[in-house]
């Protein structure tokens, strides 16, 4: 029996592939999978059913799904970016599709508040207690809270993701009890646990330019931001209405991704899954967006853009692309090119 067993072993290892760590049986396509170009795997990304469906799900990524995409003959992307860097990635098999100065250290602005709402989530926070604006939250850009004012975690929590506000990421940041010292430290251990090397933060704002990243670590940062719920939901709004508890006055705040509201014109039909903005001098027109097809996503991002619109138009010729582009296993045209 035991000679049975050593036997069958021997057969099924002739007949597998071994791709980044896990085994694939022969009659999968093979796919040469690089290490430098591939990111640590989550346990799964976040996408959405075909045909529009609005409810969220989570996979665990298969076998097959680890496989990378493929790009077609001939179709590399020429046009020019303004981003002095920019990446994207394949949600499915973390494979990096395309890349510009992927691994310049930059400053990230408001993108930083990723990393910032997920240090809240870990803290389980009470979405319905109440915070007091004080003169140490204020800070400067589009508020929509002010001082004095009543105001409950969970719209501080939209107002900080959809309209980028720092003062309410600065409260938000001191309803967890942690002082700015240690709620940093935490974005910092986060970091580290993440394997992050290039990435620092000094504040939770991004108001900072000291803090800093690389486009190949944040997306890794959007994967990981991706897994909570809350904030894929949250940076997929246009719009999100509330008011302060103490004073009852009604105020929109409106989402800072234009890819969402419509303001920019687009070449591709992707939906964004998710994201964030981030802009200060130092930094440049950010943006880091999960986009999907309905079948696949990829995580885009781009840093240092020369304008607001450039940002968005940048991502979305790179997700025009890819999409257009690239075959994932389980296409028709897989193997094909």
């Amino acid at each position: 029996m035991i000679t049975l067993g050593i036997i069958v072993i021997i057969v099924v290892s002739a007949f597998a592939v071994p791709v980044d760590g896990f085994l694939f049986w022969s009659s999968t396509p093979s796919v040469e999978v690089s290490k430098d170009n591939h990111l640590p795997l989550a346990e799964g990304a976040r996408v959405y059913s075909e045909g529009g469906d609005s409810t969220p799900t989570r996979f665990h990524i298969s076998r097959n799904r680890l496989l990378p995409p493929k790009l077609h003959d001939g179709a590399a992307f020429t046009t020019p970016l303004s981003a002095n860097s920019a990446a994207v990635v394949d949600l499915a098999s973390n494979e990096i599709l395309f890349s510009k100065g992927i691994d310049d250290q930059r400053s990230i602005a408001s993108i930083t508040k990723l990393m910032s709402a997920m240090v809240v989530l870990d803290t389980a926070p009470d979405w319905k207690e109440t915070i007091v604006i004080s003169s140490d939250d204020m800070r400067v850009g589009r508020e929509y809270v002010t001082q004095g004012e009543r105001i409950t975690i969970s719209d501080l929590f939209h107002a900080s993701l959809i309209g980028s506000s720092n003062s309410a990421t600065t409260a938000l940041a001191r309803s967890t009890g942690l002082s700015q010292q240690e709620f940093v430290a935490r974005m910092n251990q986060k970091a580290k646990v993440m394997g992050l090397v290039q990435t620092n933060f000094v504040e939770p704002t991004g108001l900072d330019p000291q803090n800093r990243s690389s486009a190949r670590e944040i997306a890794v940062v959007l994967r990981h931001a991706m897994q909570y719920d809350e904030i894929a939901d949250v940076t997929t709004m246009q719009q999100y209405p509330f008011a302060p508890v103490n004073t009852g006055l009604r105020r929109v705040v409106d989402s800072t991704n234009w890819l969402l509201t419509g303001q920019v014109v687009r070449l591709s039909d992707a939906v964004v899954r998710g994201g964030k903005t981030g802009f200060i001098d130092e930094s440049g027109y950010n943006l880091a967006a999960q986009m999907s097809d309905g079948t696949h996503a990829v995580a885009v991002v781009v840093l240092g853009a020369d304008d607001h619109f450039a940002r968005f138009t940048e991502v979305d010729m790179l997700t025009a692309w890819v999409f257009e582009n690239f075959s994932w296993i389980g296409d028709e045209t897989y193997g094909n090119n």
